[in-house]
């Protein structure tokens, strides 16, 4: 990918320039899984009405997190403790971060289905919910396509899969952007933002909740984008890689 990765004089610095990403990543994706766990029991204390289908995806996309919190953390100990000392762990990949951006992709595109669903029952829209269900599947596409090549390549060579890396964080980031907007259209079509939100339901406050999120999930696909293209030479991208399933 770059001289500070693949040359074979690597000072202290650049070695926790390469090191401290994975490490920060991990201590983040700990603290918002505390976060997600709270918002997990209190959904479950106060939407006990809900749809039994609704409430197996917030299970069963919570389950997903935790999931890749867990193979965000072998990777993490395995670059600071478990192969410590070994420089050929900065520039090989092991299985599990191979599986990030597979389970990544079925959050994100979980996500999507549900808020593509919400549209069309709550204003029947049907062709702009297609199309965010079109862009988000081919983005897990391609997020699977990348997941099984890295593992090839190898940190060494992840520039290959600069374009489809931009497809797929690209398109998801899209498909937020036009989900948070349309809600909002949705729930303040004529500015009247009190009497519209006396009208909707308990799930409809949890969208509006969710809604909030949407927006902090495209920054950090775009933050995710940035570094990946701006500094190749390091692996400060991975902090984001890590948080964008969580956020």
């Amino acid at each position: 990918m770059s001289e500070l990765i693949a040359g074979p004089d690597l000072t202290l610095a650049d070695i926790s320039v390469l090191v401290l990403p994975s490490l920060l990543g991990n201590v983040f994706c700990y603290f918002l899984l505390g976060v997600l766990l709270v918002q997990v029991y209190l959904y479950h204390i106060y939407f006990p009405t809900d749809q039994k289908l609704v409430r197996w995806l917030v299970y069963g996309i919570s389950l997903l997190n935790v999931l890749i919190i867990v193979f965000s953390s072998i990777i993490g100990w395995d670059v600071v403790a478990t192969r410590w000392g070994d420089l050929s762990v900065l520039s090989s990949l092991r299985w599990a971060f191979t599986l990030l951006p597979c389970l990544i992709g079925v959050v994100s595109t979980c996500v999507h289905v549900f808020f593509c669903w919400r549209m069309r029952v709550l204003r029947e829209l049907h062709a702009l919910p297609a199309f965010i269900l079109a862009v988000s599947v081919t983005t897990w596409g391609v997020a699977i396509f990348c997941g099984v090549s890295s593992l090839e390549l190898g940190f060494a060579k992840l520039h290959v899969l600069k374009p489809f890396i931009v497809i797929w964080l690209g398109g998801s980031c899209l498909c937020d952007l036009l989900i948070t907007g349309t809600m909002v259209y949705i729930f303040f079509p004529s500015g009247s933002k009190s009497v519209q939100w006396k009208k909707t339901s308990l799930l409809e406050n949890l969208v509006r909740l969710t809604v909030e999120t949407g927006m902090m999930a495209c920054v950090v696909g775009l933050l995710q984008v940035t570094l990946f293209l701006a500094c190749p030479q390091n692996y400060i991208y991975l902090i984001p890689f890590f948080l964008i399933s969580t956020v």
